[in-house]
Protein backbone atom coordinates (compact mmCIF):
# COMPACT_ATOMS: atom_id res chain seq x y z
CA UNK A 1 0.00 0.00 0.00
CA UNK A 2 2.91 2.35 0.64
CA UNK A 3 3.83 2.08 -3.04
CA UNK A 4 0.16 2.58 -4.08
CA UNK A 5 -0.53 -0.77 -5.67
CA UNK A 6 -3.83 -2.31 -6.75
CA UNK A 7 -4.66 -4.59 -3.85
CA UNK A 8 -7.51 -7.10 -3.58
CA UNK A 9 -8.29 -8.87 -0.30
CA UNK A 10 -10.04 -12.24 -0.51
CA UNK A 11 -11.73 -14.27 2.19
CA UNK A 12 -14.70 -16.59 2.70
CA UNK A 13 -15.64 -14.52 5.77
CA UNK A 14 -17.38 -11.23 4.85
CA UNK A 15 -16.84 -9.76 8.33
CA UNK A 16 -13.13 -10.55 8.19
CA UNK A 17 -12.84 -8.75 4.84
CA UNK A 18 -14.23 -5.54 6.27
CA UNK A 19 -12.14 -5.80 9.44
CA UNK A 20 -8.85 -6.45 7.63
CA UNK A 21 -9.48 -3.76 5.05
CA UNK A 22 -9.91 -1.12 7.76
CA UNK A 23 -6.86 -2.48 9.62
CA UNK A 24 -4.74 -1.85 6.52
CA UNK A 25 -5.77 1.80 6.57
CA UNK A 26 -5.04 2.04 10.28
CA UNK A 27 -1.64 0.38 10.10
CA UNK A 28 -0.14 2.77 7.54
CA UNK A 29 -0.77 5.85 9.65
CA UNK A 30 0.33 8.65 9.60
CA UNK A 31 0.09 8.07 5.84
CA UNK A 32 -3.49 8.39 4.66
CA UNK A 33 -4.91 6.28 1.84
CA UNK A 34 -6.13 8.62 -0.92
CA UNK A 35 -7.49 6.10 -3.42
CA UNK A 36 -10.67 4.01 -3.95
CA UNK A 37 -11.53 1.88 -0.95
CA UNK A 38 -14.22 -0.80 -1.31
CA UNK A 39 -13.96 -3.46 1.42
CA UNK A 40 -16.58 -5.74 -0.18
CA UNK A 41 -17.27 -6.22 -3.88
CA UNK A 42 -20.26 -8.24 -4.95
CA UNK A 43 -20.00 -10.41 -8.05
CA UNK A 44 -21.77 -7.72 -10.06
CA UNK A 45 -19.11 -5.19 -8.97
CA UNK A 46 -16.02 -7.19 -9.88
CA UNK A 47 -15.47 -4.97 -12.91
CA UNK A 48 -14.27 -2.32 -10.47
CA UNK A 49 -10.89 -4.05 -10.33
CA UNK A 50 -10.34 -2.89 -13.90
CA UNK A 51 -9.87 0.65 -12.57
CA UNK A 52 -6.55 2.07 -13.82
CA UNK A 53 -5.65 3.58 -10.46
CA UNK A 54 -4.40 2.27 -7.15
CA UNK A 55 -7.10 0.85 -4.91
CA UNK A 56 -7.88 -1.38 -1.95
CA UNK A 57 -10.84 -3.69 -2.50
CA UNK A 58 -12.14 -6.96 -1.15
CA UNK A 59 -14.23 -9.84 -2.47
CA UNK A 60 -15.23 -13.39 -1.61
CA UNK A 61 -12.57 -16.07 -1.98
CA UNK A 62 -14.65 -17.99 -4.52
CA UNK A 63 -13.92 -15.22 -7.04
CA UNK A 64 -10.14 -15.69 -6.81
CA UNK A 65 -9.66 -17.30 -10.24
CA UNK A 66 -11.98 -14.83 -11.91
CA UNK A 67 -10.20 -11.84 -10.38
CA UNK A 68 -6.74 -13.23 -11.15
CA UNK A 69 -7.62 -13.70 -14.83
CA UNK A 70 -9.24 -10.29 -15.15
CA UNK A 71 -6.19 -8.02 -15.32
CA UNK A 72 -2.47 -7.66 -14.60
CA UNK A 73 -0.75 -5.52 -11.98
CA UNK A 74 -2.77 -6.91 -9.09
CA UNK A 75 -1.77 -8.00 -5.61
CA UNK A 76 -4.13 -10.68 -4.32
CA UNK A 77 -4.09 -11.33 -0.58
CA UNK A 78 -5.73 -14.58 0.51
CA UNK A 79 -6.63 -13.85 4.13
CA UNK A 80 -7.83 -17.36 4.89
CA UNK A 81 -4.57 -19.01 3.81
CA UNK A 82 -2.24 -16.12 4.63
CA UNK A 83 -0.75 -15.94 1.13
CA UNK A 84 0.08 -13.07 -1.21
CA UNK A 85 0.14 -13.40 -5.01
CA UNK A 86 1.48 -10.62 -7.22
CA UNK A 87 0.56 -10.23 -10.89
CA UNK A 88 2.89 -7.47 -12.01
CA UNK A 89 3.93 -6.43 -15.53
CA UNK A 90 6.91 -4.63 -13.99
CA UNK A 91 9.98 -6.85 -14.26
CA UNK A 92 11.32 -5.46 -10.98
CA UNK A 93 8.19 -6.49 -9.10
CA UNK A 94 7.12 -5.01 -5.79
CA UNK A 95 10.14 -3.70 -3.83
CA UNK A 96 10.81 -5.08 -0.38
CA UNK A 97 10.38 -3.03 2.78
CA UNK A 98 13.72 -1.66 4.11
CA UNK A 99 15.57 -4.53 5.74
CA UNK A 100 16.28 -3.00 9.15
CA UNK A 101 12.69 -1.81 9.58
CA UNK A 102 11.40 -5.21 8.49
CA UNK A 103 13.60 -7.12 10.93
CA UNK A 104 12.55 -4.90 13.81
CA UNK A 105 8.88 -5.30 12.89
CA UNK A 106 9.15 -9.11 12.70
CA UNK A 107 10.91 -9.36 16.06
CA UNK A 108 8.34 -7.12 17.74
CA UNK A 109 5.51 -9.12 16.18
CA UNK A 110 6.96 -12.43 17.31
CA UNK A 111 7.09 -11.13 20.88
CA UNK A 112 3.34 -10.42 20.94
CA UNK A 113 1.23 -12.54 23.26
CA UNK A 114 -1.50 -13.59 20.87
CA UNK A 115 -3.14 -16.36 22.91
CA UNK A 116 -5.45 -15.19 25.66
CA UNK A 117 -5.59 -18.46 27.61
CA UNK A 118 -1.81 -18.77 27.76
CA UNK A 119 -1.35 -15.13 28.66
CA UNK A 120 -3.64 -15.28 31.70
CA UNK A 121 -2.73 -18.79 32.85
CA UNK A 122 -0.61 -17.39 35.68
CA UNK A 123 -3.40 -15.11 36.94
CA UNK A 124 -6.06 -15.94 39.45
CA UNK A 125 -9.32 -16.85 37.72
CA UNK A 126 -12.73 -15.58 38.62
CA UNK A 127 -15.99 -17.47 38.48
CA UNK A 128 -17.99 -14.35 37.73
CA UNK A 129 -18.96 -14.21 34.06
CA UNK A 130 -18.93 -10.41 34.03
CA UNK A 131 -15.41 -10.30 35.46
CA UNK A 132 -14.18 -12.84 32.91
CA UNK A 133 -15.68 -10.86 30.04
CA UNK A 134 -14.18 -7.62 31.33
CA UNK A 135 -10.80 -9.30 31.74
CA UNK A 136 -10.86 -10.64 28.19
CA UNK A 137 -12.01 -7.29 26.80
CA UNK A 138 -9.15 -5.51 28.58
CA UNK A 139 -6.65 -8.06 27.27
CA UNK A 140 -7.95 -7.54 23.72
CA UNK A 141 -7.72 -3.76 24.04
CA UNK A 142 -4.13 -4.00 25.27
CA UNK A 143 -3.23 -6.33 22.41
CA UNK A 144 -4.80 -4.00 19.85
CA UNK A 145 -2.89 -1.05 21.29
CA UNK A 146 0.37 -3.01 21.14
CA UNK A 147 -0.23 -3.99 17.51
CA UNK A 148 -0.89 -0.37 16.58
CA UNK A 149 2.29 0.68 18.38
CA UNK A 150 4.33 -1.90 16.48
CA UNK A 151 2.95 -0.79 13.11
CA UNK A 152 3.61 2.84 14.03
CA UNK A 153 7.20 1.90 14.92
CA UNK A 154 7.47 0.35 11.46
CA UNK A 155 6.40 3.63 9.84
CA UNK A 156 8.84 5.56 12.03
CA UNK A 157 11.71 3.23 11.13
CA UNK A 158 10.90 3.56 7.41
CA UNK A 159 10.55 7.36 7.36
CA UNK A 160 12.67 8.30 10.36
CA UNK A 161 15.19 10.47 8.50
CA UNK A 162 12.78 12.27 6.19
CA UNK A 163 12.80 15.35 8.39
CA UNK A 164 16.60 15.59 8.13
CA UNK A 165 16.14 16.46 4.45
CA UNK A 166 13.32 18.99 4.84
CA UNK A 167 13.87 22.68 4.20
CA UNK A 168 11.18 24.36 6.29
CA UNK A 169 12.00 27.84 5.05
CA UNK A 170 11.49 27.01 1.37
CA UNK A 171 9.09 24.13 2.11
CA UNK A 172 10.92 21.58 -0.01
CA UNK A 173 12.19 18.04 0.45
CA UNK A 174 15.63 17.11 -0.88
CA UNK A 175 14.69 13.74 -2.34
CA UNK A 176 18.03 13.23 -4.10
CA UNK A 177 20.07 13.55 -0.93
CA UNK A 178 17.57 11.42 0.95
CA UNK A 179 17.89 8.61 -1.60
CA UNK A 180 21.68 8.83 -1.49
CA UNK A 181 21.57 8.34 2.26
CA UNK A 182 19.59 5.09 1.93
CA UNK A 183 21.08 1.64 1.82
CA UNK A 184 21.43 0.61 -1.86
CA UNK A 185 19.26 -2.43 -1.17
CA UNK A 186 16.45 -0.17 0.07
CA UNK A 187 16.62 2.44 -2.67
CA UNK A 188 14.13 0.71 -5.06
CA UNK A 189 11.51 0.84 -2.32
CA UNK A 190 12.08 4.51 -1.56
CA UNK A 191 12.18 5.45 -5.24
CA UNK A 192 8.65 4.12 -5.64
CA UNK A 193 7.33 5.53 -2.37
CA UNK A 194 8.64 9.04 -3.04
CA UNK A 195 6.52 9.18 -6.20
CA UNK A 196 3.24 8.40 -4.45
CA UNK A 197 0.46 10.79 -3.56
CA UNK A 198 0.18 9.52 0.01
CA UNK A 199 3.86 10.30 0.62
CA UNK A 200 3.42 13.85 -0.72
CA UNK A 201 0.55 14.34 1.72
CA UNK A 202 2.78 13.00 4.48
CA UNK A 203 5.49 15.51 3.51
CA UNK A 204 3.06 18.41 3.74
CA UNK A 205 2.17 17.40 7.28
CA UNK A 206 5.87 17.17 8.22
CA UNK A 207 6.56 20.59 6.69
CA UNK A 208 3.65 21.96 8.71
CA UNK A 209 5.35 20.47 11.80
CA UNK A 210 2.31 18.39 12.65
CA UNK A 211 2.58 17.00 16.17
CA UNK A 212 1.00 13.57 15.93
CA UNK A 213 1.75 10.08 17.24
CA UNK A 214 4.38 9.60 14.53
CA UNK A 215 6.24 12.78 15.48
CA UNK A 216 6.13 12.03 19.19
CA UNK A 217 7.44 8.48 18.71
CA UNK A 218 10.12 9.65 16.27
CA UNK A 219 11.31 12.32 18.70
CA UNK A 220 11.42 9.95 21.66
CA UNK A 221 13.30 7.24 19.78
CA UNK A 222 15.63 9.81 18.24
CA UNK A 223 16.68 11.02 21.68
CA UNK A 224 17.23 7.42 22.78
CA UNK A 225 19.37 6.74 19.71
CA UNK A 226 21.44 9.87 20.34
CA UNK A 227 21.99 8.86 23.96
CA UNK A 228 23.07 5.38 22.88
CA UNK A 229 25.54 6.86 20.40
CA UNK A 230 27.02 9.08 23.12
CA UNK A 231 27.24 6.27 25.63
CA UNK A 232 28.67 3.79 23.14
CA UNK A 233 30.72 5.52 20.44
CA UNK A 234 30.42 3.67 17.16
CA UNK A 235 33.51 1.93 15.89
CA UNK A 236 34.40 2.66 12.27
CA UNK A 237 33.02 0.11 9.86
CA UNK A 238 35.35 -1.92 7.64
CA UNK A 239 34.11 -0.05 4.57
CA UNK A 240 34.87 3.31 6.17
CA UNK A 241 38.36 2.16 7.15
CA UNK A 242 38.98 0.87 3.64
CA UNK A 243 37.88 4.18 2.13
CA UNK A 244 40.05 6.10 4.57
CA UNK A 245 43.21 4.17 3.82
CA UNK A 246 42.57 4.05 0.10
CA UNK A 247 42.84 7.84 -0.24
CA UNK A 248 45.99 9.06 -2.04
CA UNK A 249 47.18 11.15 0.90
CA UNK A 250 46.91 8.14 3.23
CA UNK A 251 48.95 5.96 0.89
CA UNK A 252 51.55 8.72 0.56
CA UNK A 253 51.81 9.10 4.34
CA UNK A 254 52.30 5.38 4.85
CA UNK A 255 54.98 5.21 2.16
CA UNK A 256 56.72 8.26 3.58
CA UNK A 257 56.65 6.82 7.10
CA UNK A 258 57.91 3.45 5.92
CA UNK A 259 60.71 5.09 3.94
CA UNK A 260 61.91 7.15 6.85
CA UNK A 261 61.72 4.30 9.31
CA UNK A 262 63.95 2.20 7.08
CA UNK A 263 66.82 4.71 7.27
CA UNK A 264 67.77 3.37 10.69
CA UNK A 265 68.40 6.89 12.02
CA UNK A 266 67.07 6.86 15.53
CA UNK A 267 66.68 9.87 17.71
CA UNK A 268 66.73 10.18 21.49
CA UNK A 269 64.98 7.38 23.32
CA UNK A 270 65.27 5.03 20.36
CA UNK A 271 62.44 6.68 18.43
CA UNK A 272 62.88 7.04 14.68
CA UNK A 273 63.88 10.52 13.57
CA UNK A 274 60.68 11.06 11.54
CA UNK A 275 58.53 10.33 14.61
CA UNK A 276 60.47 12.85 16.68
CA UNK A 277 59.86 15.51 14.02
CA UNK A 278 56.15 15.01 14.50
CA UNK A 279 56.19 14.75 18.29
CA UNK A 280 59.09 16.97 19.37
CA UNK A 281 60.04 19.23 16.46
CA UNK A 282 62.48 21.26 18.57
CA UNK A 283 64.58 18.15 19.31
CA UNK A 284 65.10 17.32 15.69
CA UNK A 285 65.81 20.71 14.23
CA UNK A 286 69.23 22.17 14.57
CA UNK A 287 69.93 25.82 15.15
CA UNK A 288 69.24 28.13 12.25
Amino acid sequence: MLTEQRVVLLSSDWALLTLLAHCFLLFIRPLSWQHPFVPILSQQMLDFIMAPTAFLMGCHLRHFEEVAAETDDLILINIDEGTVVSFSSDSTGIPEVPLVAEDCFIKRGEALRMHYDLDISHLATSTDISDLRAQRRLWQQNLNAEVQKITLELMVNIFREVQDHLNYEHRVFNSEEFLKSRDPRDQPFYEKVLETHIFNCFLKERLNRKMDAFTRLEMSTRSQRMKAMLDYPRRPMMQEMAEKYSKPESRFSRKLGAGMSDTGEDGPGGLPQWQLVKIFPDLCCGPD
